[in-house]
Formats: C-alpha cells, sequence, structure tokens
C-alpha cells in the first residue's frame, strides 16, 4: 500500500534532510563574503527553474492530449503508483503549468520593479550573515526547532497515508471506445468498473492472437474509502 514507499526509503529521505541541513549552513556562511553573486544566481536559478518547468508541463500536457490512451497503464494501488498516475493526467499537468506560469510572471515583474531594493536587502543579508559569524551558536539553535517541525510533519505524513491506504482499490475500464483492436468477450465497457486480471483475460487484441491489449487498459482511479475516514481527514 501507500506507507509501503516511505517505509522502503526513510533511510533515503533521512539523508537528504541532512544534506539539505548541511547546503543551508554553508550558504549562510558564503553570503558573508560572496552575498551578491550568491543572491543573483539563486534569483536567476529559480527564474531558470520556472521557465523550464513551464516548458515541460506544456510538452507533457501536449503529449498526454495527443495520447490520451497510450498515457495510461495498469497500476497498482501504492504511493509511487498513485503519483504515476497523476502525472499521466493531462489536468494534472495542465493546473502545473498555470501555477508555474503565474509564478513565473510573477517573480519577474517582482524582480523587475524592485531591483534596486533587492540591492539594498543584498546588503542587509551581508550584515546579518557577518553577526550570524560572529555569534555562531545562533546557527545551531534553529536546529532544535527544525527537528520538532520535521517530526510533527513526519507524524502527519504517516497519519495521512495510512488514512489514505484504508480501503479497496477501484479500477476503471479507459480507452476502450477510443479501439477498434481491442475485445472485450465479457462486456466490458468505458467506464465500467473492473479487475485488472479479468480484465487481462477477457480483453484481447484482436490485430495479435492471444495479445493483451496496448489500446485499452483497466486503470487504477482510486482508493474507496469508508465514509468515516473522511471525519479523520478532517
Amino acid at each position: 500500500m501507500v506507507v509501503e514507499d516511505i517505509l522502503e526509503t526513510w533511510r533515503l529521505v533521512i539523508v537528504i534532510l541532512v544534506l539539505s541541513l548541511i547546503a543551508s549552513l554553508l550558504f549562510i556562511t558564503m553570503l558573508r563574503w560572496v552575498a551578491k553573486p550568491m543572491v543573483w544566481i539563486s534569483i536567476l536559478g529559480v527564474i531558470a527553474a520556472l521557465s523550464y518547468g513551464v516548458y515541460y508541463s506544456y510538452t507533457r500536457y501536449d503529449y498526454i492530449s495527443k495520447h490520451p490512451v497510450e498515457s495510461h497503464v495498469n497500476v497498482s494501488p501504492n504511493l509511487s503508483s498513485l503519483v504515476e498516475s497523476w502525472l499521466k493526467s493531462e489536468k494534472v499537468w495542465l493546473w502545473i503549468l498555470v501555477i508555474l506560469s503565474i509564478v513565473l510572471v510573477v517573480l519577474l515583474l517582482v524582480v523587475l520593479v524592485l531591483r534596486k531594493r533587492i540591492v539594498i536587502a543584498i546588503a542587509l543579508v551581508k550584515e546579518g550573515s557577518k553577526a550570524v559569524s560572529a555569534i555562531f551558536s545562533t546557527v545551531f539553535f534553529p536546529i532544535i526547532p527544525w527537528l520538532l517541525h520535521i517530526a510533527v510533519i513526519v507524524f502527519s505524513i504517516v497519519v495521512g497515508l495510512y488514512l489514505a491506504s484504508i480501503g479497496e482499490p477501484v479500477y476503471r475500464v479507459y480507452g476502450l471506445n477510443a479501439t477498434q483492436s481491442c475485445v472485450c468477450d465479457n462486456a466490458y465497457r468505458d467506464g465500467d468498473i473492473c479487475d485488472p486480471t479479468t480484465f487481462n483475460a477477457h480483453c484481447q487484441n484482436r490485430m495479435i492472437r492471444g495479445g493483451i491489449c496496448t489500446d485499452a487498459a483497466c486503470h487504477f482511479q482510486e482508493i474507496d474509502s469508508p465514509k468515516e475516514v473522511g471525519y479523520f481527514h478532517a
């Protein structure tokens, strides 16, 4: 289920968090000497990343909208498969495209309009870095609340994942109306609730003897959770 992925990758998550902490400390230290270039590089890096995100989101949205059936595959109800299913939805990529575009435009306007104030902010950051270096213990104090925040976030995520995994997976037939090669002998229709094993057994590619359907699939949709689970989410 969705918790399995977390249990398998928790070591990697901890390593990434520790590396992020070290990188943050190094960044604060380096601001004392190279505040101006690092701030501008950070701003330009964010703009470049957002620009690439907009481009990539558009290409994925365009591809999925032109190949709707090809982008759907049979998946199982674990966390990685859920994410994969979301990333194969053109609506998800459209939302990502819109959000990234708005953030990019707002950031560009802020940088253009407030560039003089950014220069002043850089000077303040440089002086702040000097103050932190003079009292170096202030660098390590935030680690304590940071660890507490991480503990609360991890606990919330684990509880949420357990709640999300309660229920039965729901699969639906997808792509039968868009293909002539896939034929089902058990009266499956597009949108019907299905079972992947039953679908593969009764739906065959008539172009290839004994071949499985490639243009249609029994696609995972959601976890059908009891109504009581909704109260815990609230």
